[in-house]
This record gives C-alpha cells, structure tokens and sequence, in this order.
C-alpha cells in the first residue's frame, strides 16, 4: 500500500532540496524523512542567523545577544558594529558561514548529495548523510569507508568504534572527506549514529520555539538539527573548522586540544581565534537564535 510515508520518502528524493542518499543498510525509510526535516530546520537556523546578523539592529545593523559574543571570540556583551566589513568578519564570518549553508555564498555553495543525480553534474562540492557507522571498517590502523579508499582513516581514543553504545561518552556524530575528484561523487560525509537521528527536530515554528530555561549544553543531547548544524560547520570549512581548536606545542609539549563542546569551556578556555574554529560555537551560537 501506498502509504503518505511513502509519499514523503519519495519527495524527499524527487526534489532534491534534501539530498539524502538512500542507502537500506545505512539509513532506514524513517531516518531519510527525519533528516529531510531536520536539513529544512537546519537552512531555516542559517537564514534566520543571517537575518540576525545584519537586519536586527539600528541602521539595519546586527544587534546580537551575549552569548554570540561569548561563543564566537567578541569580547564584551554588545559590540558595537557600524561598517559592512564589521558585520562580514564578527564572530569568524558567521554570516558568509550561513550564506554557504543556505545556497546563497556566490563561492563554495553547500549542497547536499543526491543519489539520483549520481554523478552531480554541477560541479559543486556535495555531502553524504549517513546513518551509523556500519560503512566504516578497521583496517589495522584506523576506521576507514570501504566506498572511499583515499579517505584519512579515523582513530578515536582507544581506537573505539564511532558509534559504540557501551561509552561513557556517547558520539553524536562525525565529519570526514572522502577525497573523491570534484564531479565524482560526495566530497564529504555526514555520519550521525542512529542514536542522534533517533533525536527530534525542535519544530516548525523554531523561531517561537520555548528555549527559554533550557541550559545551551543541553541542546546536543535534546535535538538532531542541532548536531546536523554542527557537523556541517565542518563541511562548510573543513581546513579551518577541524576537529582540533589548538595544535599540538612540540615546544612544550602540549598535547592539541579537540574540539570544545561545553559552553562553559568554551568561554573559558578558549581564545578568541579558537573559539572562531570551534564547530560547536557556532552550533550553540545559532540554534538558541543569536540570544
């Protein structure tokens, strides 16, 4: 029978404005709907921080909350910003950060991959959305994709599978490169473990949203489009929005430091240009709506 699933599922594919790559061993019927939505809210999030960033203020200006200032390297509460450039470079280029996602950067347009369209004939970067880590294998050094053999291999402390349910720490969800030609299939891919999918979308009117009382650290664990948000930032920037915020010192021995996702540590512990390569920082900075 041919169910409304089924039609939403179909659209999903038709329209290509998700791009989600069927794949019945990695993302189930249900899933591809669920990331479907969750991409829409994630484009949403963009536009409505560029419309913050640049229309909110006095003269059309940003008018921006503390915690944008605190996440993204601007010291003070309410920076005053009053030429263009100002608003192009506050908080590491959020906004052309934002523009990439939501198609509208004339440079480096974000698009997610399509299956159907297999291979893109636009000749833009594309990204795969996959559901768990079963495409990834231990090849004696690092967990690698079996469809992408020139990809970096991944390691993980204890060399612990991405997606292994039995961690202290759960991953929500990773970003790599597959190293393929420009024109030939997905530049990059978005794996989410299907815990994270299993997450909701905080709805269609995110805008009026309730946040209000809900700690920022918690928006991880409560929302998909939160985490999908942030590992996009990686695909957006992948040499400067990395996994590591600070490289390792062989002057002294100190070792890099990963990536930062409390907000407390955050604002603490990062200087301002790392704050600026923090995947994490924009994802919170965003999805509370540049409060």
């Amino acid at each position: 029978m041919f169910s409304i699933h089924h039609f939403l599922l179909f659209a999903c594919l038709a329209l290509g404005i998700s791009g989600i790559k069927v794949s019945s061993d990695q993302c189930s019927e249900e899933e591809i709907v669920k990331l479907y939505q969750a991409v829409e809210e994630v484009k949403w999030m963009a536009t409505y921080a560029q419309f913050r960033l640049t229309r909110n203020g006095p003269g059309w200006l940003p008018r921006l909350g503390p915690w944008f200032y605190k996440l993204l390297g601007v010291l003070g509460d309410e920076v005053p910003l009053s030429t263009w450039p100002e608003v192009l470079n506050v908080g590491g280029g959020t906004l052309n950060l934002m523009r990439m996602i939501t198609h509208t950067h004339p440079i480096g347009a974000f698009n997610v991959y399509n299956s159907v369209s297999f291979p893109p004939d636009d000749g833009q970067e594309q990204t795969l959305l996959d559901c768990g880590d079963d495409s990834l294998h231990w090849n004696g050094e690092a967990w690698a994709d079996y469809r992408f053999p020139l990809m970096q291999g991944i390691l993980l402390p204890g060399h612990r599978r991405p997606c292994s349910p039995d961690e202290e720490e759960e991953l929500q969800g990773l970003h790599y490169e597959t190293r393929v030609p420009l024109g030939q299939g997905p530049q990059h891919v978005v794996m989410l473990c299907h815990h994270t999918v299993e997450l909701p979308i905080i709805g269609t009117d995110w805008k009026y949203a309730q946040l209000e009382g809900l700690h920022v650290d918690e928006l991880t664990s409560r929302y998909l489009s939160h985490n999908l948000l942030h590992e996009f930032m990686h695909v957006v920037e992948p040499n400067r929005i990395t996994s590591i915020v600070r490289p390792r010192n062989d002057e002294t021995d100190e070792e890099a430091l990963p990536e930062v996702y409390d907000y407390d540590d955050i604002v603490a512990e990062l200087e301002d240009q790392e704050k600026m390569v923090n995947a994490e920082s924009y994802a919170k900075a965003v999805t509370s709506r540049m409060d």
